[in-house]
């Protein structure tokens, strides 16, 4: 036996070993392509195993190039299938001609089956050959086989065609059977279709091991066989026949079962080479086996006993094989899972697709759940990668070429591998694909290494830095752009310097030396300079490493461009020194203090108080150096303003006291800022400290002198009790309290029956000793929660705070009201009176304390009204006056349309020569039930109303209209001179200085002849805003006063900032004129300030001659009220003021 015939023999254990498994393979591959409804129409007959033709996979299902055939035929015509599946042809045929059955899919047309079936026309065209061993060159013919066994498959077409031919035929139920028989040596040829053959034996790759016999035994057509009777079918599906051979569908049937692959040879990666080498020396093994068993047989071929025992040692052997084969295979799969490269095979004909084990892993897919698939694989490939890979595996197979492409895989959870695919695919004689092979391997480590490397060169390359890398010898190995750029060498050129070109201070022997000091200590970090190209120097700062890679020693260094530092440096030196030139140049010290208290930077002021044991330090403590103490400062009295400015970050201010040169403590006010560097970080503070000893001895005096003002701005100088200043503050106070309590507050209105008249009776003096006793009577009455005070002549008010119950009420009004029963004795009189008490109740009453007061002032004029001696309570009848206010408000809206209001003129006069200086203009209601009004009865109103503004812009038009008036009439324009009160509603109107520009406009006279009187009160409300306007008002030529000044409540270090021309004393500090000295000093004051804040001032309410007098003698010289002139319309004024010149 030649080598030829121990391969064949070697071959056709593992055909034995694989034909199984490979058909099981081949129905289970196929399934999901080949399978279809079941359906009713027609009944195909078809055999169980003859494949390609037909063949049932492990489900039942039929499949076979016959079975696409009929399923595309039945699909064109709109039939559907249905298959009966028989064990052998002999059941197959006896179906359709029983008529259990309607058809056969193509089917061999013979004379016999033609006398019960009828046929379409042929679907393809075969030959019928006889095949042998490769090696049998002895068998050239059909003659030739006289006398040798010839296997046939049962029911096939060969055994009619050989049934004359004096030959031994064996009859087989399946192909592979008689190919295994052909194989071993039990028979010597079989007969069967060509292209059955071939496909079979190359899918398995023994076609090599067998040789056909020409010519054919006979060139067969087949056909879909009908029974008989069916004319109407065979006419419809010869149609659908003629149809599917010339449609595209049909080449890719046939291609599919029946393509002719080409001698594939795998050229796997050097792993599987490695492996398949191991393989090859078992087969070596299996081989020397085999031809020593082979010998056996040819000794014992004729005996049977023997032929059993070399049965035997083939079982042996296969089991052997088997095992060898196992391990083989074990061994592959884990040299693929060490490699990570795992393989894959597509049979593009049975569209089915292998992975190893490993492509399973590096897949991430349970080859028990899921079956590999090309669009499984697609679905794994990185979407942004998808297209590529597949265009690359198609362009493949389009121009017949290997390819090889790295790609991504993306899994469910974000997670990215990197793989390496490699493909080689075998393809037909006619150019179609056959079967792909490949491999694939998992780099994603090789990638991140390859990223990494490229990070690393890409920040070196990056970095604004120059970067070296050299040898000990000084050459360069490496250089970054940034170093380049910094020398103007290019890259090319820079790499043929040594450090001794770039850097003048170095010769070799001088770099050795730094190398050697730098592989000893590891790291050195120095300054140098390196040379530009063109010659100039370049200060740098190196920092140099030590590197030992590959058995070679390396320095790296990095270069930074040091000369703007060196230029900041010297700019900061410059910059220090003048600092401290200016710092010197302040009187107060100046410290600039680090956080560890190390003075940095002190001026001359701070040197000179400084003693000379703290400046002789390297780094003085400010302690040291201010309060000549070794510890920081501390406490109370001396909190440290670098530990406070540190826990705020912001500027501090503090008080210390510090010890002079001479021995005597001065105080200080120290003010502390933060410095911040550029991370926002507190570096130190900026101490500067100004000497407030002397300047808190005068806040201390005026402090005094201030709460002295207090007092007397806050109570009554008679009695001293609160005033209606803090009266009113402090019932504001109660209110408040009560909202937060839900308790009431009374307010009880006291007033002294028949003090005036014995006030004019017995005077003054008398007066006010009755009124301090009976302001000590009424505080012993009341608790010391309680609060009262002297509101005006006679009249106090009481402020009980936390009632509960109205009762309460009732018992401290009795008390109040027997505080009088007794007389009191002035001199050698004993006087009585008596007094009346009316009440207001918040919340009842009311929850403004100036409406509780006029409450209860209303109040106790109701208990006058009952007899005096008595209180009474604020009850509805005060509602009636609210409606009454009401209805009046509702009048007051149509007064203006009504033409109800009327300006009177009252003059100012010039007491020296009684010359008219200017008038005051005063509205009047001429109200068509209540008659004429004075303002106090609906100014507030309008206030209150938001009437003020309308009312207010009439009065200045109606004024500026009657000045333009009398200046076309000949006065002079100092009596023309018109003064209008402004009220806090009008200032705060929009545009209101616009407005009184066009009046002046429309009236045609000059700003100069307007001034305007605005309240301390108003003023004070709104500062700001209030000068913004009083300059503008000036701006234009407008002339302003204060309007009842000293009533309410101004700064005078404000006032003095105000463009104010003229004070006007209110009538009430006048009306008592010069009976009250309390009024004729607050007037001496008032015209004293007005001198000295170079003010007119003028007094209001004058009666009579000694007022007068009195104004004139203290140097006021401007007055108006009745003395002079009452209030009048403007046509009496204009007689007044003909009648006042005439007598002038």
């Amino acid at each position: 036996m030649n080598n030829k015939q121990t391969s064949i023999f070697a071959v056709l254990f593992v055909l034995a070993l694989s034909i199984s498994s490979d058909q099981s393979a081949w129905r289970v591959q196929a399934e999901n392509r080949l399978a279809e409804p079941q359906a009713t129409h027609l009944l195909a007959a078809m055999p169980r195993d003859f494949p390609p033709q037909y063949a049932v996979d492990e489900n039942g299902r039929p499949y076979g190039f016959a079975i696409d055939v009929m399923n595309a035929l039945a699909e064109q015509a709109g039939l559907t299938v249905e298959y009966q599946i028989h064990e052998n042809w002999q059941d197959v045929l006896n179906a359709i001609r029983t008529g259990q059955a309607d058809l056969i899919p193509n089917v061999g047309i013979t004379a016999d089956r033609q006398k019960y079936a009828d046929f379409t026309a042929p679907v393809e065209t075969f030959s019928v050959s006889l095949f042998v061993r490769h090696e049998t060159e002895s068998i050239q013919s059909v003659e030739d086989l006289a006398g040798y066994q010839v296997g046939v498959i049962k029911g096939n077409v060969a055994i009619k065609l050989l049934a004359d031919k004096n030959l031994k035929l064996k009859h087989f139920d399946q192909l592979s059977d008689a190919l295994i028989a052909l194989l071993s040596g039990q028979i010597d040829a079989f007969a069967y279709p060509d292209p059955v053959v071939w496909r079979y034996t190359q899918q398995l790759g023994l076609d090599d091991h067998i040789r056909k016999i020409s010519p054919s035994l006979k060139e067969i057509k087949r056909a879909i066989a009908v029974r008989k009777g069916e004319p109407l079918l065979v006419k419809q599906l010869n149609q659908e026949v003629d149809r599917l051979i010339s449609s595209k569908r049909f080449k890719e049937i046939y291609s599919r079962w029946y393509a002719t692959p080409t001698p594939y040879w795998n050229t796997q990666r050097t792993l599987l080479a490695m492996s398949l080498l191991v393989m090859l020396v078992a087969s070596s093994l299996l081989i020397w086996r085999f031809r020593s068993l082979q010998k056996l047989n040819q000794r014992l071929i004729s005996e049977t006993e023997m032929r059993r025992d070399a049965e035997t040692q083939l079982q042996l052997l296969n089991a052997d094989l088997e095992e060898t084969v196992r391990r083989q295979t074990e061994g592959l799969a884990e040299a693929q899972r060490m490699g990570k490269m795992g393989s894959w095979l597509l049979n593009l004909q049975l569209d089915s697709l292998e992975w190893s084990d490993e492509t399973y892993r590096i897949f991430e897919v349970d080859p028990e759940r899921f079956e590999a698939t090309y669009e499984i694989f697609l679905e794994t490939v990185h979407p942004d990668d998808r297209e590529r890979v597949n265009n690359a595996y198609l362009g493949s197979l389009e121009i017949q070429q290997d390819y090889e492409i790295e790609h991504r895989l993306l899994f469910a959870d974000g997670r990215i591998k990197w793989v390496k695919e490699q493909c080689e695919t075998r393809f037909d004689t006619h150019g179609l694909p056959i079967i792909s092979r490949g491999t694939v391997q998992d780099i994603t480590e090789r990638k991140a290494a390859e990223r990494q490397l490229a990070l690393t060169q890409h920040a070196l390359d990056h970095i604004s830095e120059a970067a070296y890398l050299m040898k000990p010898d000084g050459r360069f190995r490496y250089v970054n752009p940034a170093a380049c750029e910094t020398l103007g060498y290019t890259k090319e050129e820079l790499l043929k310097k040594t450090v001794m070109d770039i850097d003048p201070s170095y010769s070799t022997e001088g770099f050795l030396a730094i190398d050697r000091r730098l592989a000893e200590a590891g790291s050195m970090r120095f300054e140098t300079t390196h040379q530009h190209r063109d010659g100039h120097t370049i200060p740098v700062e190196i920092v140099a490493n030590h590197i030992q890679f590959e058995d070679e020693e390396y320095s790296f260094a990095i270069a930074r461009d040091i000369s703007e530092i060196k230029s900041a440096q010297l700019e900061i030196e410059r910059q220090r020194t003048l600092l401290q030139q200016v710092i010197d140049g302040v009187s107060d010290p100046i410290l600039m203090i680090d956080t560890d208290y190390t003075v940095q930077l002190m001026n001359h002021a701070a040197r000179a108080a400084a003693p000379a044991k703290a400046l002789a330090s390297a780094q003085p403590k400010c302690y040291a150096i201010s309060h000549h103490i070794d510890h920081p400062c501390q406490g109370e009295d001396h909190p440290c303003p670098l530990n406070q400015v540190m826990q705020s970050k912001q500027t501090v201010k503090v008080v210390h006291k510090h010890p002079g040169q001479d021995g005597a403590t001065r105080t200080f006010e120290l003010l502390a800022n933060p410095l911040f560097d550029e991370h926002g970080d507190i570096t130190g503070i900026i101490e500067s400290g100004r000497d407030i000893t002397d300047y808190l001895s005068v806040v201390e005096q005026l402090r005094k002198n201030q709460h002295r003002l207090d007092h007397i701005a806050h109570h009554d100088p008679l009695t001293g009790m609160p005033n209606r200043l803090l009266f009113v503050d402090r019932l504001q106070q109660a209110i408040f309290k009560a909202k937060r309590s839900n308790s009431m507050v009374a307010l009880l209105f006291i007033d002294l029956d028949r003090f005036k008249q014995i006030n004019d009776s017995f005077g003054h003096p008398t007066g006010d000793q009755i009124l301090k006793e009976a302001a000590i009577r009424l505080k012993t009455m009341i608790r010391e929660v309680d609060t009262i005070a002297r509101v005006g002549g006679d009249e106090f008010t009481v402020i009980l705070d936390q009632i509960d119950h109205t009762q309460d009420i009732v018992k401290i009004a009795e008390k109040l009201l027997g505080a009088f029963t007794q007389g009191f004795k002035i001199l050698d009189k004993e006087l009585f009176l008596s007094s009346s008490i009316g009440i207001s109740i918040y919340p009842q009453d009311s929850d403004d304390p100036n409406t509780l007061i006029r409450n209860a002032d209303s109040a106790m004029y109701k208990a006058k009204e009952l007899g005096r001696n008595a209180y009474s309570f604020y009850t509805a009848e005060m509602t009636s006056l609210a409606l009454e206010r009401l209805m009046m408000e509702n009048s007051l809206r149509k007064a203006l349309s009504m033409k109800e209001l009327v300006l009177h003129y009252q003059p100012q006069i010039d007491i020296r020569t009684g010359r008219i200086i200017g008038v005051e203009a005063l509205v009047r209601w001429q109200h068509p039930e209540l008659g004429l009004l004075p303002p106090a009865k609906f100014i507030p109103l309008a206030e209150d109303s938001g009437l003020i503004r309308p009312i207010g812009e009439w009065i200045l038009r109606q004024a500026c209209l009657q000045a333009s008036k009398w200046r076309d009439q000949g006065f002079s324009p100092q009596r023309i001179s018109v003064n209008c009160n402004l009220s806090a509603g009008q200032l705060n109107s929009e545009n209101f200085v616009g407005g009184i520009q066009a009046i002046l406009t429309e009236a045609g006279i000059e700003a100069g002849l307007l001034e305007l009187e605005i309240t301390e009160t108003t003023i004070m409300n709104d500062p700001e805003h209030m000068s913004e306007i009083f300059n503008r008002l000036r701006d234009i030529g407008i002339k302003l006063a204060i309007d009842d000044f000293g009533t309410g409540y101004s700064s005078l270090s404000y006032l003095k900032t105000l463009p104010i021309s003229k004070l006007k004393i209110d009538q009430s500090f006048v009306r008592d004129i010069p009976a009250d000295p309390d009024d004729m000093a607050i007037t001496r004051a008032i015209i004293a300030l007005g001198e000295s804040l170079q003010m007119q001032v003028i007094a209001e309410g004058v009666e009579t001659e000694a007022q007068a007098e009195f104004l004139k003698a203290e140097g006021c010289y401007l007055a108006q009220g009745f003395l002079y002139a009452k209030p009048m319309k403007s046509e009496d004024l204009d007689r007044y003021m003909t009648s006042v010149q005439t007598d002038s």
